[in-house]
């Protein structure tokens, strides 16, 4: 796999997530462990925002103009998902999350060049108490997924492939098997363990997009 570059989306401040080492911990700082996880490898390179980059005092518009410029030269989008990243009381498409997924996931031409649309995978962060399944439970044979908990944009983008491939689990529950979704979700252990196979198992999916039913539009 050739070196990408990476856009990774995020909600800052949400802090219901678990700590790394000795300290109160959000989930920005689950973003500057990958960049230096990122800074060793050969095969990805950050390009989203650097800590210290308050946007907070800008307008909506250079907000859009600044996160839309990084965007643009990325290949892969990362979402690293946590407790409280859904806000429920806004519609999706005041909310900054979808918008970079939904961005990210369009063809834009630009003097420079085209952006072709981008990898998506979902990373699920474990909660305070170091548990997933807020977003994921693992059964003993079958993992439950609770889309119900996501963005729009997110949860129409799982489960999307157009010829699934279901069947019976051990306990009996009806099942997808193989891969069912264009945004694949790992969570943070698993990613960590193997960051660049779970990366190139969301560019596998775009390379063949046309077997999903892909959705890039915000809900209003």
């Amino acid at each position: 796999m050739s070196a990408n570059n990476v856009f990774v989306s995020y909600k800052y401040h949400d802090s219901d997530v678990k700590q790394l080492g000795n300290y109160a911990t959000t989930v920005r700082d689950y973003v500057d462990y990958l960049e230096r996880v990122f800074d060793r490898s050969e095969k990805v390179y950050y390009r989203g925002e650097e800590d210290g980059n308050d946007l907070s005092e800008l307008t909506e518009d250079t907000i859009r103009q600044i996160l839309s410029d990084k965007i643009f030269y990325t290949t892969v989008t990362v979402v690293l998902m946590s407790p409280n990243m859904y806000d429920r009381s806004l519609p999706e498409n005041k909310q900054w999350i979808p918008w970079e997924i939904s961005y990210s996931m369009k063809e834009t031409s630009r003097e420079s060049g085209k952006s072709h649309m981008n990898a998506v995978l979902a990373v699920v962060l474990p909660d305070r108490n170091g548990k997933y399944d807020y977003a994921v439970e693992q059964h003993r044979c079958h993992r439950l997924i609770h889309t119900d908990r996501f963005f729009p944009i997110i949860r129409k983008n799982m489960f999307n492939i157009r010829s699934p491939e279901k069947g019976c689990c051990e306990c009996g529950c009806q099942v997808y098997r193989g891969v069912c979704s264009y945004i694949p979700l790992v969570t943070w252990e698993d990613f960590i363990s193997d960051h660049a196979g779970c990366i190139k198992g969301a560019l596998d999916n775009k390379e063949n997009q046309e077997s999903f039913n892909i959705c890039k539009k915000l809900e209003q």
